[in-house]
């Protein structure tokens, strides 16, 4: 293991988070390899967004959330899947109406972005906004389930 070699990689902590996170449900363990990857290195972009992802899903600390993507965009300003990851962190915290205005921007950047089109048909479910919903997860097609389909 790379943690094993180097204590002080912080990209190694961030997948640790991940994995805690995601495969083990560690909450607690990895919410303590994301703050460490960010105390390595405090500019890294991914391990900003990825934190953020991860407190405004389980914690729900959306706040905090919104701190770091603010952060992650501002490192990495044209990255498009801290664009994406930031339009989800606004429908998780029941933004509904800035998460549409913050897909269709990102679809204006790239008309091809599944991930944008359906974020904006799932916001427009939530709020109540049907036609633009359908319209816009026709669009996003079946590839929109695909955790790689960032574009």
């Amino acid at each position: 293991m790379a943690l094993e070699l180097d204590r002080n990689l912080s990209d190694a902590y961030s997948a640790m988070g991940v994995v805690h996170w995601l495969y083990t449900w560690d909450l607690p363990g990895a919410e303590r390899n994301f703050d460490r990857a960010i105390e390595l290195n405090p500019n890294d972009p991914q391990s900003r967004m990825v934190r953020a992802t991860f407190l405004a899903t389980i914690p729900e600390d959306h706040a905090a959330a919104a701190a770091d993507m603010d952060m992650a965009r501002a490192l990495d300003p044209l990255s498009m899947q801290i664009r994406i990851n930031e339009g989800w962190l606004l429908y998780w915290s029941r933004q509904y109406d800035r998460a549409m205005a913050h897909a269709r921007k990102t679809i204006e950047l790239d008309e091809n972005c599944v991930q944008a089109h359906g974020m904006l048909g799932l916001a427009a479910i939530a709020a109540g906004v049907p036609d633009q919903a359908v319209a816009a997860l026709e669009v996003a097609g079946p590839r929109f389930g695909d955790p790689l389909s960032v574009s």
